[in-house]
């Protein structure tokens, strides 16, 4: 039997459940909306800030749009108005340019710029000179005793400043100038070829006499022979040379490899103050490194005009020629061919002039616009 009461509970049923249904679907169909809104705000910021990660940047309807340097509104008061509203320029008013390193060897660099620290009189450095300023710097002689010295080479240091003048350091009583100054050409004195009374001594030969001559009027020759005590603390002393320029050089490559993008001369200035700073410890190394070469034989290979070459009985072999230094340890490079203990080092060196890098980049988006076009038209390039 139909019961008017019951069928109207239902019918309430019925409606609750679909006005129930109804706002489930417009709530979703709101969220739905502000998913869309809120990636259409993303997609939006994106394009403003980094439109060169949009990789279809190109096919936005942008006129002059371009990826890299992004979009900018033209005017009737912008230079160029062609009376149509189009996008063209950059984002930002100055683009930065992007530097352009250049890897430099380090070892090169640094050889050059020791160098450079070494005191010279009319460019060139005096050797009698040097070896009495690092005299002075071990503290093995005093300024009286330097002083009577160099007079046998007719030089009279009782008026030389003790700045601003080559060899102020004879005079100076700043230690720390003497210490930098020996430690740097001891550190360029293996970059030469050795002088023959290096370890070589000069006899007599007397000549054979003349005949009808008396002994006593015949004449003498000169002749030239290896010592070989003084050979063995030469070699001794120009591979504790290497030795100290390879484990400080390596100290000073590892350091400024931190700080790239410097130019050639600022790197320059780094190596002096860096090797400045452990010029004292150089000069112990090298002492150090002396001491423990008493033991070794050397045995010289090469001696001419051209080359010096010898080796050691713990494995090193020492050689210079036309193309500067080459120390190697068991066939290892150890100093030489840019490597520092065994190691290629380089520095990013800013090598180009900012406005050049600018001016080769900007040619480069420009062959590359010209062949995206030529893709989309069917050009071929």
């Amino acid at each position: 039997m139909y019961n008017p009461i019951l069928a109207l509970g239902h019918q309430r049923i019925a409606m609750s459940s679909f006005k129930t249904l109804g706002f489930f679907f417009l709530s979703l169909s709101l969220l739905f909306s502000s998913l869309l809104v809120l990636l259409s705000l993303l997609l939006f910021a994106g394009l403003l800030l980094f439109p060169s990660l949009l990789p279809f940047s190109r096919f936005l309807p942008f006129a002059g749009f371009s990826p890299a340097s992004g979009f900018s509104l033209a005017t009737k008061y912008d230079e160029g108005f062609s009376g149509n509203v189009s996008y063209r320029g950059d984002l930002n008013d100055s683009p930065k340019t992007d530097p352009l390193w250049i890897p430099l060897p380090a070892l090169p660099l640094i050889q050059q710029a020791v160098t450079e620290l070494v005191p010279t009189v009319q460019g060139q450095y005096q050797e009698h000179v040097m070896s009495q300023v690092c005299a002075l710097a071990r503290g093995e002689r005093t300024q009286e005793q330097v002083a009577q010295t160099l007079r046998s080479y007719d030089i009279d240091i009782s008026n030389i400043p003790p700045q601003g003048h080559p060899l102020s350091l004879l005079v100076s009583t700043d230690q720390s100038s003497r210490v930098i100054g020996c430690a740097a050409y001891i550190a360029s004195s293996v970059m030469a070829i050795p002088k023959s009374d290096e370890f070589m001594v000069s006899t007599d030969k007397p000549a054979d006499a003349l005949p009808g001559k008396k002994n006593e009027a015949a004449s003498k020759e000169k002749t030239l022979s290896i010592d070989p005590k003084k050979l063995a603390q030469y070699l001794q002393t120009q591979l504790a040379v290497a030795k100290a320029n390879a484990d400080i050089f390596a100290i000073i490559a590892v350091e400024l490899e931190k700080k790239p993008g410097l130019t050639v001369n600022e790197y320059s200035v780094q190596i002096k103050k860096v090797f400045s700073e452990v010029a004292s410890a150089y000069l112990q190394r090298v002492k150090a490194l002396y001491a423990v070469g008493a033991g070794v034989n050397y045995k010289l290979i090469t001696y001419s005009d051209e080359g010096f070459k010898f080796i050691s009985n713990d494995g090193y072999l020492f050689e210079y020629g036309y193309d500067s230094l080459s120390l190697y340890f068991n066939r290892i490079p150890w100093y030489g061919s840019g490597k520092i203990l065994g190691k290629e080092y380089f520095f990013s060196v800013s090598y180009i002039e900012p406005n050049l890098v600018k001016r080769i980049r900007e040619e480069k988006r420009e062959e590359k616009s010209e062949g995206v076009l030529n893709q989309e038209s069917g050009v071929a390039p």
